[in-house]
């Protein structure tokens, strides 16, 4: 999303957009991997905070919620369902010490 709000970031925008673009595509990669597909998610969906409720994601990143600021600085959004997808790391918590604990 570029805002049209103002004409200092619509000069910045094509830097920024490439910028943004780069970051997309290696949190989409990531969200797909076997290390982190399992708590980060990717969306290029419109959406809104109810569109997460029961999600076991820890995060789920929004392709186009974010926005490039300037050269340097890209502003982020990534969604989650802070009751559930909590839950669901302190379950996680729990069988990681629970197996650590029968090594012992």
């Amino acid at each position: 999303i570029i805002s049209n709000a103002s004409c200092t970031t619509n000069c910045l925008a094509p830097l920024a957009k490439v910028i943004n673009e780069d970051i997309c595509r290696s949190v989409k990669e990531a969200s797909e991997g076997d290390r982190m597909g399992r708590y980060l998610g990717y969306t290029e969906d419109e959406v809104v905070s109810c569109d997460f409720m029961s999600c076991t994601k820890s995060s789920i990143f929004d392709k186009n919620a974010g926005i490039g600021l300037n050269d340097s600085f890209v502003k982020l959004v990534s969604w989650y369902d802070n009751e559930f997808g909590y839950s669901n790391r302190v379950i996680d918590l729990i069988k990681y010490a629970m197996s650590k604990a029968g090594e012992q």
